[in-house]
């Protein structure tokens, strides 16, 4: 948590703070909708219509990739 005596005294330097902190929060919603989406897919696959004919070495594909993203958050 920010302290009020931590912050900068310039503008310029706040704009430039709170830009990135903006960017950061656009990243993070992106990587939480791709992370969303796949586990929709997980579950469509796991438990739709046509789950018994998955393969199940995709789920280790699709499960590393949620690992990396997760740990890249």
């Amino acid at each position: 948590m920010l302290n009020a005596a931590d912050l900068p005294d310039e503008i310029a330097a706040l704009k430039a703070m709170l830009v990135a902190a903006q960017a950061r929060e656009v990243r993070k919603d992106d990587r939480i909708e791709r992370l969303e989406k796949l586990v929709a897919a997980f579950k469509q696959t796991a438990f739709g219509r046509k789950s018994e004919k998955t393969n199940p070495d995709q789920f280790e594909l699709a499960l590393e990739d949620l690992e990396t993203a997760i740990a890249a958050i």
